[in-house]
């Protein structure tokens, strides 16, 4: 018997989860978050506070890629081998869930090391 299959409307596609490391540091009297994945970076007085800034740039930033057809998306940069070296040594801090444009859902995969990298 014929397997039939129905394809998907594109507003039934399905998102895949995505998570995203993010290296929580002090710098000069602050916490700065830096999103490895798409060298996105905020800072804030706790880290609590540097999470959430990222978090809306990270909303920013998608938001505007999936309006401007030509604009490089996020994914395009990642952070230095500096930081992606600096996560071997790092502790997980906390996860964050947020939603994305054109993303769907994402969870913030925050990792805390005691300084800045060297980059």
């Amino acid at each position: 018997m014929p397997v039939v299959t129905r394809a998907r409307r594109k507003s039934e596609t399905r998102k895949l989860p995505v998570a995203l490391h993010v290296l929580l540091y002090p710098e000069s009297g602050r916490m700065i978050a830096h999103v490895l994945e798409t060298d996105t970076v905020s800072d804030g007085d706790t880290p609590a506070a540097a999470l959430r800034g990222v978090g809306e740039a990270l909303r920013l930033e998608f938001a505007f890629d999936a309006r401007e057809p030509r604009a490089i998306g996020a994914f395009e940069a990642s952070a230095p081998t500096a930081f992606w070296s600096a996560l071997k040594s790092s502790r997980l801090a906390s996860t964050t869930k947020l939603t994305l444009p054109e993303i769907g859902e994402t969870t913030l995969l925050a990792y805390r090391i005691d300084e800045a990298p060297k980059a």
